[in-house]
């Protein structure tokens, strides 16, 4: 089982501190919040901790289309793929607080799809449509790999059928990571991509049994300054499940992340 860490970017000193403090203790990944009206801008947070590591994968923990256009957003990851020499990865939600704060309504499943359509061509450097006409990043040389936060069914099914992983907010009970993984499946199955074999289902349910005592654990552990830094107001748990249903392999990584609370998702 692999932990990574999900930062809030209200202190980009912290920020530092705590990707390095990632990084030297064997976390697998860092993701870094996007809630713009409440905390540091999420791409200069990230442009600092590439500064303070050399080896962990970082990405933002997520974004989403609705305040950035499509090639905004496949630039800027790009740009911070570059800087960290391969070490980023695109995070892409519906929009929770950075939505929320703004008054306006989550992203649809539709925009969600092409959002991801978009993303994945224009990082291949692909000519995608905008507004009737057609544009490319030329300068763009590969893509990163790309997650979707996701809690009803059908975008899980959407991430099984397009994403390189994905964050499952569902609940750490085996039936709801069950249910989770058979969306997952059917999503795969549609794209013609592998579903999850025994061995990951396995594992996700085994990360599930593990991981279900830990929020309690690890906000007592934030107390712990000397030996655990604080990360963030309160701490829950997550699954995540890396390209265990892509047509290149059948393994899973199954991971758990610690990060703040958020507001209400709606599921879809």
């Amino acid at each position: 089982m692999r932990f990574s860490l999900h930062l809030v970017p209200d202190d980009l000193n912290l920020i530092a501190k705590r990707t390095k403090f990632a990084e030297e203790n064997g976390f697998d990944q860092v993701w870094i919040a996007e809630s713009h009206l409440t905390c540091r801008d999420h791409n200069v947070a990230l442009a600092v901790a590439i500064l303070n590591t050399k080896k962990i994968p970082l990405g933002p923990g997520v974004t989403n289309p609705i305040l950035h256009d499509n090639s905004v957003t496949a630039s800027a990851i790009a740009t911070l793929d570059e800087v960290s020499g391969g070490r980023a990865f695109l995070g892409v939600g519906s929009g929770d607080s950075a939505i929320y704060n703004l008054g306006q309504r989550l992203t649809s499943l539709e925009t969600l799809r092409r959002t991801l359509v978009t993303l994945k061509a224009l990082m291949r450097g692909e000519p995608v449509e905008f507004e009737g006409r057609s544009i490319h990043a030329r300068w763009i040389k590969k893509p990163v790999p790309l997650w979707i936060s996701a809690e009803g069914p059908k975008t899980l099914e959407l991430a099984g059928e397009l994403c390189d992983g994905v964050i499952v907010g569902t609940g750490l009970t085996p039936e709801v990571i069950e249910d989770s993984l058979a969306c997952l499946a059917r999503g795969a199955r549609r794209s013609g991509r592998r579903s999850c074999s025994t061995a990951a289902k396995n594992a996700s349910m085994s990360t599930c049994r593990i991981l279900r005592p830990i929020p309690a654990q690890w906000s007592n552990l934030r107390c712990a300054r000397t030996s655990f830094p604080p990360m963030v107001a309160s701490t829950t748990a997550s699954v995540f499940v890396r390209a265990a249903w892509s047509s290149a392999g059948d393994q899973a990584n199954s991971a758990a992340m610690t990060r703040g609370g958020a507001a209400p998702t709606v599921r879809r």
